[in-house]
């Protein structure tokens, strides 16, 4: 994807501008609050691979920065991630899946994402976690309650996508 780079403001943008050039992205954190969990996301992705932005939510900063980096490195070698699909080879133990972010979603998740792409011209995965037992916030039996330090930002098309 072709954007025009934007200006650089501060040194967090410049910062942010110099990985992108430097790797194909950058990871932003963002830490836990009295409104919500702390949450790491992907800049530049999808100008540099076309690949959706990737969000993580209540995981601690080093690992979600780990994590997104190494999707990052999986993603310039060509691999690409789908929502709705499960995944066992990024996380050791315990299968992962991704769902569409709701665009809805994006001022408040994706500030530095917005900044970069002039708008929310850019699509988003957010990656989802298990809990300790594997089961995902849409298995049977699932109270949503017990996932608030993973609110869900948008929705798994088929609630047996773990499964898949």
């Amino acid at each position: 994807m072709d954007v025009e780079l934007p200006t650089s403001n501060d040194d967090f943008d410049h910062k942010l501008l110099a990985n992108i050039a430097r790797v194909g992205w950058g990871v932003i954190g963002i830490p836990e609050d009295d409104e919500g969990p702390g949450f790491a996301f992907s800049v530049g992705l999808y100008r540099t691979h076309g690949h959706p932005e990737v969000i993580l939510i209540g995981l601690p900063w080093d690992v979600s920065y780990a994590l997104i980096n190494d999707l990052g490195a999986s993603v310039k070698d060509g691999k690409r991630y789908e929502a709705d699909r499960t995944y066992d080879d990024l996380t050791e133990g315990s299968s992962t899946v991704f769902i569409t972010v709701d665009r809805e979603k994006y001022r408040e998740y994706f500030g530095a994402a917005m900044w970069f792409y002039r708008g929310k011209h850019f699509p988003a995965l957010q990656w989802v976690w298990p809990d300790r037992a594997g089961a995902f916030p849409w298995s049977p039996g699932q109270d949503p309650s017990d996932w608030q330090r993973q609110p869900l930002l948008g929705q798994s098309s088929a609630s047996d996508a773990a499964s898949r």
